[in-house]
């Protein structure tokens, strides 16, 4: 069953094994900015509605995109919580409360904010400016909480289950061997 302890130890090791120790942080962040940029473009496969039509449902190429990406994105943030000692599950139990339903763009903008919020600590701790390293490192906590929470919402919003769409792409992704193959991965990229 998932959980987010279990899926940070097994992409800690899986990440140990395939891209070894002394990883830095920003490439983990990377990832996680390539993914919702996989998000946007996947969420523009998404009917548009116009007032008062009825909704035409997504194609199941967009959905399986979604998913993908969403699951890719919760994946690296793992990498990162690990990569800065964070705790992903005390994170996550941040998850106290669900705001009013809304549309689409603007469950991904949240989750784009708490990115933006989550490189500024990072990038700013890096450079030593505006403010100290445990004010950015709790900063980016908070931001990290936010981004996960924003991923999980936008689940709700989209009908997936959080949990089975990270834990679906979970099981594909620890497939992978980059060692072996560092052009697919086995196939599996």
């Amino acid at each position: 069953m998932f959980n987010t302890a279990t899926l940070q130890a097994e992409q800690a090791e899986w990440a140990l094994a395939n891209f070894g120790d002394g990883r830095d942080p920003s490439h983990a962040l990377m990832g996680m900015m390539e993914e919702l940029g996989e998000l946007a473009d996947a969420i523009k496969g998404l009917p548009y509605q116009e007032l008062g039509q009825k909704e035409s449902p997504p194609r199941e190429e967009t959905v399986e995109n979604i998913k993908d990406a969403l699951g890719d994105f919760v994946i690296y943030a793992a990498d990162y919580c690990t990569l800065k000692g964070w705790d992903m599950s005390s994170l996550c139990s941040q998850f106290t409360y669900v705001r009013k339903p809304h549309n689409v763009g603007v469950r991904y903008m949240e989750l784009a904010s708490a990115c933006g919020m989550l490189s500024h600590h990072h990038l700013k701790s890096i450079q030593g400016i505006r403010g100290t390293a445990e004010e950015h490192d709790q900063g980016g906590q908070e931001s990290m909480a936010e981004a996960l929470f924003s991923a999980w919402r936008l689940c709700v919003l989209l009908g997936f289950s959080f949990k089975k769409t990270v834990q679906d792409v979970w099981n594909d992704v620890k497939k992978r061997d980059w060692k072996k193959d560092p052009l697919t991965a086995g196939g599996h990229a």
